[in-house]
């Protein structure tokens, strides 16, 4: 199983489909309480047909670790920028969802 170390926090993280050089991959983020295998099991192997696809767990989701407890939007999104740097890429589509008001 893939993981980065960011900012002390172990982040989790699978990639799908190849990679084409002088692309960028598509970069999925899960809403709140989800994982990227809850949220996204479904639209991956679609996406992985045509692009390069990373979904990872943020920071206190699924199998990464928080060992700050925190979590702050900016925080988790720079953990997403950090990794798509460390796997080499200098930037990514990036495809998030919300989670619903209730």
């Amino acid at each position: 199983m893939p993981y980065q170390l960011i900012s002390g926090a172990r982040i989790f993280y699978s990639v799908h489909g190849s990679h084409i050089t002088g692309t960028a991959p598509v970069l999925l983020i899960h809403g709140s309480t989800m994982t990227a295998a809850s949220e996204w099991s479904g639209v991956i192997p679609a996406l992985a047909e045509k692009h390069f696809v990373i979904a990872p767990d943020c920071r206190g989701h699924g199998q990464s670790s928080n060992p700050n407890h925190t979590y702050s939007f900016s925080e988790m999104a720079a953990d997403l920028a950090m990794l798509v740097r460390a796997l080499g890429f200098i930037k990514a589509h990036v495809i998030g969802t919300r989670t619903a008001a209730m």
